[in-house]
């Protein structure tokens, strides 16, 4: 029996992507301004941040904002150097993606760049998740050790 196609695009997943986007880019221009209050402002109180097991800092990190400090702690004490150039947001409904190119310089070691792409996932207006995907988290672990 054949199936109907489905049609992907009528999941309402378009319909707050421009609010939702433009919610993570002012977030971006505290971080640009050095505001991390102002960045944090955009995480409800209950939401988790995640970086991968296989790197010094990763882990789940929950309580919002307090959360997100102890993350943030965490990966700025590691590198002399971390330096973002933002590539593109993209999204759809709840979530937004940003591709960003990040330039790390470990404490005494060779500064590189790395491709990430941040998941953001928000519920009335607030972020709830944050989770980073780094192209290759081994690189940077040995990059690290």
């Amino acid at each position: 029996m054949e199936q109907p196609a489905r049609d992907y695009l009528d999941l309402g997943l378009l319909d707050d992507a421009e609010a939702n986007i433009e919610i993570v880019r002012k977030a971006y221009r505290y971080m640009d301004q050095n505001d991390f209050d102002g960045f944090a402002t955009a995480f409800a109180d209950d939401a988790v941040s995640i970086d991968p097991d296989g790197l010094p800092y990763g882990g789940v990190y929950p309580g919002g904002r307090v959360g997100l400090l102890e993350l943030a702690q965490k990966v700025f004490g590691t590198y002399e150097v971390f330096e973002w150039d933002i590539q593109q947001f993209a999204g759809g409904g709840d979530v937004v993606f940003v591709h960003i190119l990040i330039t790390f310089k470990p404490h005494g070691k060779p500064a590189f760049q790395h491709p990430v792409v941040e998941l953001w996932r928000l519920r009335d207006s607030k972020v709830v998740e944050f989770r980073v995907f780094y192209f290759d988290t081994k690189l940077i672990a040995e990059a690290l050790a």
